[in-house]
């Protein structure tokens, strides 16, 4: 029931023309992105073992994708506010 839109809604988000952050790569907010990835896997592997997880640790394993999503839409915010005042001058 989920699994089909999401895969649907992900495969046209590829053509989608946003630049999309590599933590290892990027200057700016490097750390705290290295640093919420390492919970975060941590976490997920925790989930893989319990045999039933609680709802809340599942809940909680969705910070780094909204995070990173947000991430990405602010930096791109960021790259069209920079090329705006570029091409403004």
């Amino acid at each position: 029931m989920v699994a089909t839109p999401l895969i649907l809604i992900l495969s046209v988000l590829v053509f989608v023309p946003i630049r999309y952050p590599y933590p290892t790569q990027m200057r700016a907010l490097r750390t705290p992105t290295l640093l919420l990835g390492i919970p975060w896997a941590v976490l997920g592997f925790a989930l893989l073992l319990l045999p039933d997880p609680s709802r809340w640790l599942v809940v909680l394993f969705c910070y780094y994708p909204l995070y990173y999503l947000l991430l990405t839409i602010y930096l791109a915010w960021q790259r069209r506010l920079a090329e705006r005042s570029t091409h403004a001058t």
